[in-house]
């Protein structure tokens, strides 16, 4: 799949630097790449292949997607530290550490055809302060991650009442099936801004690929890992003006230990469609 922009990579200290990122776009002759602050303290959880196919398979029904719902909401404890049972699913068994107030202190560096992501958690006041600074020319849109700051949609509402600018808005849905088809109802009707669902839908990859074949305002990107391939194939038949590559550099798609782009390329190859289409 041939791409000029990633819309969504970390910038992870514990595993990688801005020279890396920049090493990366250069490498892979990106016009744009957008950046997010880190979800945790430490290096984000590499979950393991078993998670994820544990995952793939319980979001085919809707039961399954429930249980995920609970068992997510169990991942930390009251201290948003990474509970012990639930390490044994990732590969380094960390105490990771859920982080709340997103630092977007990172927006401040200036570099040609480098953007961030002002990831906001509305339920946090200082957070909600930082949208002043949506405005600055490194600010390439707002980002609201509704399953890692258990978000509904009173939120999302509380959040776009404050919102001054027409930036894009980059929102990872609720694992809850009915809130998340409150919110892209809402999404929809308010068509005068644009939103980047991520992680393709995840796991209402079927409820969002019928949004965005209705909906002018509605995009999505088609890089996570959390995106079963049977899903995936769902994805790559909406409008492809609609689809969206990211990565989620640099914890995806690796190779001898490193990042790979050719690996979404073999991932899309082995569905039986030619990546170049």
């Amino acid at each position: 799949m041939q791409f000029k922009s990633d819309f969504h990579i970390y910038l992870d200290l514990n595993n990688g630097s801005i020279n890396e990122i920049l090493n990366y776009k250069k490498e892979n002759k990106l016009d744009l790449v957008v950046i997010s602050p880190p979800c945790t303290q430490e290096s984000e959880p590499d979950k393991s292949f078993f998670a994820y196919k544990t995952q793939h398979f319980m979001a085919k029904t809707g039961f399954g997607i429930f249980l995920i719902s609970q068992i997510t909401s169990l991942f930390y404890d009251k201290d948003e530290e990474l509970r012990k049972i639930f390490r044994l699913f990732i590969k380094s068994q960390l105490p990771y550490k859920k982080v709340l107030t997103p630092n977007n202190n990172i927006s401040q560096l200036f570099f040609d055809g480098i953007k961030f992501w002002l990831w906001i958690n509305p339920k946090i006041p200082a957070s909600v302060n930082e949208l002043n600074r949506i405005q600055q020319d490194s600010i390439f849109g707002l980002k609201l991650h509704a399953s890692w700051h258990k978000l509904k949609l009173i939120d999302i509402q509380s959040i776009l009442s404050k919102y001054q600018s027409f930036k894009p808005i980059y929102l990872i849905l609720p694992y809850d099936k009915k809130e998340a088809q409150k919110i892209l109802n809402f999404l929809i009707l308010n068509d005068k801004y644009t939103f980047i669902i991520g992680y393709g839908g995840f796991p209402h990859t079927t409820m969002v690929c019928k949004a965005i074949d209705s909906a002018t305002n509605l995009y999505v990107d088609v890089a996570s890992f959390h995106i079963s391939k049977s899903n995936l194939k769902k994805l790559l038949k909406v409008n492809k003006q609609k689809l969206l590559y990211a990565t989620d550099w640099p914890y995806n798609f690796k190779q001898d230990g490193k990042f790979s782009p050719s690996k979404f390329d073999l991932r899309i190859a082995s569905l039986g469609i030619n990546p170049n289409d």
